[in-house]
């Protein structure tokens, strides 16, 4: 993500809980699709679970449809049974506005992403909040009264129930999608005492909630969770009612209805103004500073993209980043030189080598953003060599699969290498053509770029030549073998013209 984007946040609410291997691969959909995964829970009561993540503009979108698309197809409603209202696989989908993005920017996501989901995915899709297209849908409630069962007899007879996008028919397993455009709010629930006292967490949420004169902004439900009494609400105000407000209102309703606030838990993240306040107001601390916190003031002194952090992760024995992940780093600073090589001559304007270069800055960043996410994935892979290390191998049959499991994750590990070395590859191609459409001063800022990458190449598929050298059986990985044939020689050819390109306008290296 590039520094000072228009960031946004998506919150998909998932009608699965108990099952983590489905929420892994939502997760896993998001962050292929661009999305940096920022917290998941999984609630098997409600059976229920919430995903955060952030992305730009431009990444926001695709990565919500990938969620949505992985849970239409690992998630069956027909199976589905759980205490919270719900009328699709993929629930809820807010779209929530941050550093440097608009409201209009989430709702025009919103309203992108309902067409996508409704053409390509075959699933009705519900607009609310901000996002809706008729007043009554900006309250989510209203899109879901009746839940799934309601909807289910409407949707195809009922102009009121008629979708904003896609079919008039619920999807046979997924149901349907709520997707909107909101502030922030947070999901918050206190407990009250065992299930008997769920009679009292329905009227603590019923004079709690602001539909019936609370508090503004709360909405609230009365449920039984676990065995014990919960009072689940949603604070779509944080400024009006901060979370420790909200608390001690559903307290001071819990001694009048003969129970207690016990305990409280977060579902999902919440912005550190909440916390500060929260903070100051229990110790009653009287201070003008916006933060007092530690870590804040250590990450806004810091360095920007301080590489530092990048190195100790790589080197710490007890951290899943290695030297894949360093590849692949290394290379993003590459490419980085070379779009400081393009910019300086986009940004003098109307030059010859502007157009070109322009071309190269928006390949640089998209490359980047591909590095990026093989970084995470070199991580991930190896894991999995690690995990498939660790399987049984007390019987026969036990070694024989313990050892196809173990190369087939060896052989997928050299994959992620390979494909770092092809998109360092592709950097040097980058900056051999930022050297030819730039001039002297450009020039070295082109080789710098151009050579970093030409070393990232060969030291991503030396990593991939490692992990096909313990391959039991040799037979799956020639393929790649060849493979990393291939990319070497193609990136010997591309620094050569990187050469000769920089010799043009700078003087030979």
């Amino acid at each position: 993500m590039s520094a000072g984007a228009p960031l946004l946040e998506c919150v998909p609410n998932f009608s699965e809980g108990r099952d983590p291997a489905v929420i892994d691969a939502i997760v896993h959909a998001i962050g292929e699709a661009g999305g940096r995964v920022l917290d998941h829970s999984l609630d098997p009561w409600h059976n229920r679970a919430v995903v955060t993540f952030v992305a730009e503009r431009d990444a926001i979108v695709p990565a919500a449809l990938a969620a949505i698309r992985t849970a239409r197809d690992l998630i069956d409603l027909r199976a589905h049974h759980g205490v919270h209202p719900r009328i699709g696989a993929a629930d809820v989908v807010p779209f929530v506005p941050l550093a440097g993005a608009t409201m209009h920017d989430a709702v025009e996501c919103a309203r992108e992403l309902a067409q996508r989901v409704g053409d390509e995915l075959a699933i009705p899709v519900y607009l609310y909040e901000h996002a809706a297209q008729r007043p009554e849908r900006r309250d989510l409630a209203h899109v879901r009264a009746g839940g799934l069962p309601a909807l289910a007899a409407a949707i195809g007879s009922d102009p009121a129930r008629a979708p904003d996008a896609g079919p008039r028919a619920l999807h046979p397993t997924a149901g349907a999608v709520a997707i909107g455009a909101r502030p922030f709010l947070g999901a918050f629930n206190v407990y009250v005492g065992d299930a008997g006292k769920v009679s009292a967490a329905r009227a603590i949420a019923r004079a709690i909630r602001a539909r019936h004169g609370g508090m503004p902004g709360v909405k609230a439900l009365g449920l039984e969770v676990g065995g014990r009494a919960q009072v689940s609400m949603n604070l779509t105000d944080l400024a009006a009612v901060p979370l420790h407000v909200a608390y001690d209102a559903v307290a001071r309703e819990a001694a009048l209805h003969g129970c207690a606030a016990e305990e409280s838990e977060l579902i999902g993240l919440a912005p550190q103004p909440a916390i500060e306040v929260a903070f100051r107001d229990r110790i009653r601390l009287v201070d003008a500073r916006d933060t007092v916190s530690l870590d804040l003031r250590i990450a806004a002194t810091r360095p920007v993209a301080d590489v530092r952090d990048a190195a100790e992760a790589i080197a710490d024995l007890d951290a899943h980043e290695a030297s894949g992940t360093a590849a692949a780093l290394a290379a993003m600073l590459a490419s980085a030189t070379v779009r400081l090589a393009a910019a300086v001559h986009v940004r003098r304007g109307a030059t010859v080598a502007a157009e070109p270069l322009g071309l190269v800055l928006a390949s640089a960043a998209t490359i980047e953003r591909h590095l990026h996410r093989a970084a995470a994935d070199d991580a991930a892979a190896w894991q999995r060599v690690v995990a498939a290390r660790r399987l049984p191998r007390t019987s026969p049959a036990e070694m024989d699969a313990r050892t196809r499991a173990v190369d087939a994750a060896l052989v997928a590990a050299a994959a992620v290498p390979i494909t770092i070395a092809r998109l360092a590859a592709d950097v040097v191609a980058l900056a051999a053509e930022a050297a030819r459409e730039g001039d002297h001063v450009t020039a070295p800022d082109a080789w710098a770029g151009a050579s970093i990458a030409h070393g990232c190449v060969h030291a991503a598929l030396g990593l991939a030549r490692g992990n096909l050298a313990m391959l039991a059986d040799t037979a799956p990985g020639e393929a790649a073998q060849r493979e990393i044939r291939l990319v070497a020689s193609e990136a010997t050819e591309l620094l050569e013209r990187a050469r000769a390109a920089v010799g043009h306008v700078g003087g030979a290296p």
